[in-house]
């Protein structure tokens, strides 16, 4: 058994790759959530559904901050703006 192993993964793992890979890994789920929930809502029915990005970079402002980078949305909102079905209050 090793006696540290943290030491031994350290000296055989490239830091750089390592980071790399993860962020590839990352995307991907990302990108196939973000796929699969769009054929669900479209498979609703509904209508007018895309899908936007919004960098996280530290350049973008919302409400006149500028958003840190990586930063984690705490909350969101769903606004249905056309439904053949009757909301009370169409903003979730």
């Amino acid at each position: 058994m090793l006696k540290n192993p943290i030491t031994s993964i350290r000296r055989k793992v490239s830091s750089e790759r390592l980071l790399q890979t993860t962020e590839a890994l990352w995307r991907l789920e990302r990108d196939r959530s973000a796929r699969y929930a769009e054929s669900l809502m479209i498979e609703a029915g509904l209508s007018g559904v895309e899908r936007i990005t919004f960098p996280a970079d530290g350049k973008p402002a919302h409400q006149d901050k500028i958003m840190h980078f990586a930063w984690r949305a705490l909350m969101g909102k769903l606004e249905i703006s056309e439904s053949r079905i009757v909301f009370v209050d169409p903003v979730y």
